[in-house]
């Protein structure tokens, strides 16, 4: 297992923002998949995810099966 920063571009009611959600996964392409799920489930589309950093530590606790450790506050993003 490894723990990844998703970087998501995501966008609601208010506007576009970035949040950071940090997962628990085997690989890159499950880490984003359950990163917009996470998202989908707090109800704003994923406009765009990419990897933002990888290899940290793993929490405390099992780390059998992947999951969302924790997510970051949306910055919005300025738009002119």
């Amino acid at each position: 297992m490894t723990v990844f920063d998703v970087l998501l571009t995501g966008a609601d009611d208010k506007g576009r923002f970035n949040a950071i959600y940090r997962v628990m996964s085997f690989d890159e392409d499950s880490a984003v998949t359950l990163s917009r799920a996470s998202a989908a489930l707090a109800d704003y589309a994923v406009l765009d995810a990419s990897i933002h950093a990888r290899d940290l530590d793993l929490p405390d606790g099992p780390t059998d099966f992947p999951r969302v450790l924790s997510h970051g506050q949306r910055e919005y993003i300025a738009l002119n």
